[in-house]
């Protein structure tokens, strides 16, 4: 059996990170910047059975309105790289078109535009959601890159990888959900006297059973429910004149097991996309987070980039050094008001219109020894052997014809072991958005100056 044969591949959705397990893979984990885990929340709309195109790709044209508008946004140079695809499916009266892509094998970068024939539903705040690239890991991540008011055409930007090979492979772009009326709630006071509760709902003790759920609280611990889940409160309703709606769902229950509040809630149907936190807070505005946790249980929803549950239980552990009348419950919310399901698909065959370049380097830095370095329009990657013993990586600098240094939008970190227990590790930086390698100017690892091929 050959490694690539062994490589199982294990996505958790429910996490920041990306893992892939064992045996021949190690964890694959993603650190970009901070991703809520979305609940979502959906007014279904009308569901319209999609139209799934497969076809083949050419050199990139401006042969209609958004390819024109592409090439605008994107510039000639990186267009001039990328894979026409030109395919697109309607669902529900909104048309989804695939107009290019670009991938160097192992990440993917797919722009579509949508527009809504009947008009109204799809504008410059629609986000997508319940969404993924068929054949990358774990969640996709997506930009808006344009919109045209008077064409009513938004153009988005969606990013995948890979551990396998993508050259030549079919792949599959599919939305389920747009969702529009966004509304940002940050740290809104739900309002609830704190010693009121305390007084006014008995005071669980540990061990005791509710539900059939145990209740286990280790105040030295970072997990409230490391043991067994925290209770399942049974459902009660809320004092005199508090209202149990949230913008993600209702209060279900609520109430003090020891020093610990438990919050329980009924997630909406559109509130299964909003990304929301409910926490305690100080009279200093301060938040307080150790030991804080959520617990999940009910009916199962599977959407494709992620799974949800019916009930959320979040569990507030109080420390002993303040007193209820200093603290106070918050929430942070995006919630969206409304959203259109569909089933919007399309399939292609991406080829790999442009080849990394490579550059030999020698870095010896915690105990791994780093000897060739990858460019592409996607971003840059560090090979190397050996494993990290301190969590200390290169540095790495990449600064356009200009000067101007260029931001990274993604990193992740990659182990793998051969047949002889070696460990390889990649370090993969992602650009903010592709570039053409004309535009690159230098690129300084750990300080060199490194000459790419």
């Amino acid at each position: 059996m050959t490694n690539h044969e062994r490589i199982q591949r294990a996505v958790d959705r429910r996490l920041d990170t990306l893992h892939v397990s064992a045996p021949a893979f190690s964890p694959v984990s993603f650190t970009p910047r901070r991703r809520f885990h979305p609940f979502r929340r959906v007014i279904a709309v009308a569901a319209v059975a999609a139209v799934t195109f497969v076809g083949s790709v050419s050199v990139l044209a401006a042969s209609f309105p958004p390819i024109q508008r592409l090439v605008e946004q994107v510039g000639v140079q990186l267009a001039s790289i990328m894979q026409t695809v030109e395919l697109s499916c309607v669902s529900d009266d909104i048309e989804m078109q695939v107009l290019a892509a670009v991938n160097d094998n192992q990440r993917v970068t797919v722009y579509l535009s949508l527009r809504d024939q009947a008009g109204g539903r799809v504008n410059e705040k629609t986000v997508l959601s319940n969404l993924q690239i068929d054949g990358t890991l774990g969640p996709c991540d997506v930009q808006l890159v344009d919109y045209d008011s008077s064409t009513g055409n938004s153009i988005y930007r969606l990013s995948g990888y890979s551990v396998d090979a993508l050259d030549g492979k079919p792949i599959t772009v599919q939305v389920r959900t747009l969702l529009n009326d966004v509304e940002d709630s940050h740290r809104q006071n739900t309002g609830y006297s704190l010693s009121l509760l305390k007084d006014q709902t008995p005071s669980l003790q540990e061990g005791v059973s509710i539900n059939g759920s145990s209740i286990v609280y280790d105040p030295n611990g970072f997990s409230p429910f490391e043991d067994a889940p925290p209770s399942i409160l049974e459902a009660a309703p809320l004092p005199d004149g508090w209202n149990p709606e949230l913008p993600w769902g209702t209060i279900t229950a609520i109430g003090f097991v020891q020093d610990t509040l438990h919050v329980q809630m009924k997630v909406s149907e559109l509130g299964r996309y909003a990304r929301a936190d409910l926490y305690l807070l100080d009279s200093n505005g301060q938040p307080l987070n150790a030991g804080s946790g959520t617990y999940e249980f009910g009916r199962q929803y599977s959407e494709l980039d992620a799974d949800y549950s019916e009930y959320i239980e979040y569990v507030l552990p109080v420390p002993k050094s303040y007193s209820l009348d200093d603290l106070s419950l918050y929430y942070d919310a995006i919630s969206y008001d409304s959203a259109v399901r569909g089933d919007w698909k399309v399939t292609f065959t991406l080829d790999s219109v442009y080849k990394q370049q490579s550059a030999d380097c020698d870095i010896t830095l915690d105990s791994v020894h780093y000897t060739q370095v990858t460019l592409s329009p996607l971003g840059i990657s560090l090979h190397g052997n050996g494993q990290p013993v301190n969590g200390e990586y290169p540095s790495v600098e990449v600064y356009d014809t200009n000067g101007n240094k260029i931001d990274f939008y993604t990193s992740s970190t990659i182990f793998s072991f051969d047949e002889q227990d070696q460990v390889s590790i990649t370090l993969q930086q992602d650009f903010r958005v592709p570039l053409s390698p004309e535009n690159i100017g230098q690129v300084l690892v750990d300080g060199q100056d490194l000459q790419f091929s």
